[in-house]
C-alpha cells in the first residue's frame, strides 16, 4: 500500500511543445527558496527479488504561469501542509484538498539550454536562463 512522502526541490522543469520542438523552463518559487511535492512511496521488489523503494510525485491542474508550458504541475505543498501531509491520523478530505495547483503569483518560470535534456550533462550553467526571464 503506498505511504505518502515529501520530495524536496528547490524548481523543476517542464518542456513546452511546439510541433516537433520541445523546450525546457526551469519553474521554481520567486523566493528561491526549497519547496516540498506531495509524495507517495511503496516498497516493491526488482527482477532479482531484492527490496527497492519507490515514489511518484502527484501531479494536478497546472496554474496560469504553467499553462503556457504544460497541462499539468506537481503539487508543490504549502509549508504548513508538510507535515499535515505525512501524518497517519488525517482525514482524507483534508488531504485531498492540498492536491491543488499552486499560487502562480509565489512562481517564476525561465526558459533553459535544451543541454537540460541529457542526463549525462550535470554542469550548474543547466539553470541559467536562455533568455532573460520576463517580469512577472
Amino acid at each position: 500500500m503506498p505511504r505518502r512522502c515529501l520530495v524536496l526541490a528547490d524548481s523543476f522543469y517542464e518542456w513546452r511543445k511546439d510541433r516537433k520542438l520541445k523546450t525546457p523552463f526551469r519553474i521554481l518559487l520567486k523566493s528561491g527558496e526549497l519547496f516540498a511535492f506531495a509524495g507517495i512511496w511503496e516498497e516493491n521488489e526488482d527482477s532479482d527479488g531484492h527490496p527497492i523503494q519507490t515514489f511518484a510525485i502527484i501531479t494536478t491542474d497546472a496554474n496560469e504561469l504553467v499553462v503556457p508550458i504544460h497541462n499539468r504541475l506537481p503539487v508543490m505543498l504549502q509549508p504548513l501542509e508538510e507535515h499535515a501531509w505525512l501524518a497517519i491520523d488525517k482525514p482524507l478530505g483534508e488531504l485531498l484538498s492540498y492536491l491543488r495547483p499552486y499560487p502562480a503569483a509565489a512562481m517564476r518560470a525561465y526558459q533553459v539550454s535544451t543541454l537540460v535534456n541529457s542526463a549525462a550533462i550535470d554542469q550548474p550553467e543547466l539553470i541559467k536562463p536562455e533568455r532573460e526571464p520576463e517580469p512577472s
